[in-house]
């Protein structure tokens, strides 16, 4: 019963404390938003991809066939052989055609443009120029064979943009 205005004094500090700690964090919130630091954030076109197509190509690409590597056999022929091609065939075809309608092409890209296979038709010849917003997918970027080739994958959704 003694020690009451101690409680008070220890009370009231801790309470002006936080008062001044929220002050302090009002402010600063209001600066930054004032100052227009995530309004850039806003205006970035997000674009998706598919996790697990990602991951299916990565795997598909560490397959072994005969002792090799697919990634290794696609850098040394050049395109899909009959036995990489039926497997990328069964992979990316069967378990994508169902999400993306409009196609799933697997292949090459060199300098002169995408390389024909037996495996996976263009299905639309305005895929060059025009693609769905999901529809060109590479793990990590484009995956590079050798100086003047690409292994890329096609999944298109059916939404049309124009590529700038």
């Amino acid at each position: 019963m003694y020690n009451k205005k101690a409680q008070i004094s220890d009370t009231i500090t801790w309470f002006v404390a936080t008062l001044v700690i929220i002050v302090i964090l009002s402010i600063s919130i209001f600066l930054v938003s004032s100052s227009g630091f995530f309004k850039g954030s806003r205006e970035i076109e997000t674009k998706q991809t598919d996790l697990l197509a990602m991951k299916s190509l990565s795997a598909y690409l560490q397959t072994e066939k005969d002792g090799e590597k697919i990634y290794d056999k696609l850098k040394e022929e050049g395109n899909l052989n009959e036995v990489n091609g039926r497997l990328a065939q069964n992979i990316f075809s069967e378990f994508y055609e169902k999400d993306y309608p409009s196609g799933v092409w697997f292949g090459i890209q060199d300098d002169s443009g995408y390389v024909s296979n037996n495996y996976f038709a263009l299905q639309q010849e305005n895929w060059i120029n025009y693609l769905g917003e999901d529809a060109l997918l590479n793990a990590g970027g484009v995956i590079k064979l050798t100086e003047d080739k690409n292994l890329v994958l096609f999944l298109d959704n059916g939404i049309k943009k124009q590529i700038k």
